[in-house]
């Protein structure tokens, strides 16, 4: 089966086979034992600190009250901003919100697939810096948020292109609300790095569970997490030794 195109940016669907090889690539490097066809909770996973050397945690911001301007949307608040308190990485938005943080009567949280194109492009400007430039990543969504046409001929859901292409294809289907693959992969890696035994493995993995309120950046440089931690546009915590999942 050939690749096809996804969307007018050079992103492409992978076929099956080489779809499941790079899944497995990912799977064998950061130990994601739960990954498949659909994907299931990667708690336990992101949190054994063997399959890493750091985990970062990146905080969508929060919908306000009010609108930022006409036909733009509701504002978009920091989580110290909303709450007026440093937040650690074992914080959850039930320990701020309630039990239900989607029935808050002032604030009212985006899901990790639904970051929106300023922190995603914050988040790309770092990776890249950590990446060759025309080094083909890999986007992997779950099987569950997918839902068009063009997607059912590709039962694991993995495309391949460079970051910047990824970038493209982003801001096209944001553009696009109606379309079903607007939102962030599951899971999307890349980079290269060399193992003790001679194997090059992606040195760097992002997870934007669907049932997640926060992104999570796996990875094995230090310098990566340190320029996460001091990207502008991102609100970002070190979770490296967090115990929860949010």
């Amino acid at each position: 089966m050939n690749t096809s195109v996804l969307g007018k940016a050079d992103v492409r669907w992978l076929p099956d086979e080489a779809a499941k090889a790079r899944l497995f690539e990912v799977v064998s490097r950061f130990g994601l034992g739960t990954i498949g066809q659909s994907a299931g909770y990667l708690d336990r996973d992101l949190l054994e600190r063997s399959s890493r050397q750091f985990l970062a945690r990146i905080l969508p911001p929060l919908q306000g009250p009010r609108q930022r301007s006409e036909g733009t949307g509701p504002e978009l608040v920091r989580w110290r901003e909303a709450f007026g308190s440093p937040v650690g990485p074992d914080d959850t938005l039930e320990d701020f919100l309630g039990p239900d943080p989607y029935c808050h009567s002032t604030w009212s949280p985006l899901d990790a697939e639904s970051l929106p194109l300023d922190d995603l492009r914050s988040l790309v400007r770092v990776l890249q810096r950590f990446t060759e430039a025309n080094e083909p990543c890999h986007f992997y969504w779950w099987s569950g948020g997918l839902d068009s046409p063009e997607s059912e001929a590709h039962g694991w859901h993995v495309a391949e292109g460079t970051l910047s292409s990824f970038v493209g294809l982003a801001e096209e289907r944001r553009r696009r609300r109606s379309d079903p693959l607007w939102f962030v992969p599951t899971l999307w890696w890349g980079g290269r790095q060399e193992t003790n035994h001679g194997t090059l493995f992606p040195s760097w993995m992002v997870c934007a569970h669907a049932d997640s309120h926060s992104v999570y950046v796996a990875g094995w440089s230090d310098d990566l997490l340190k320029e996460l931690l001091a990207a502008p546009g991102l609100e970002a915590l070190d979770a490296t030794k967090a115990t929860v999942i949010d």
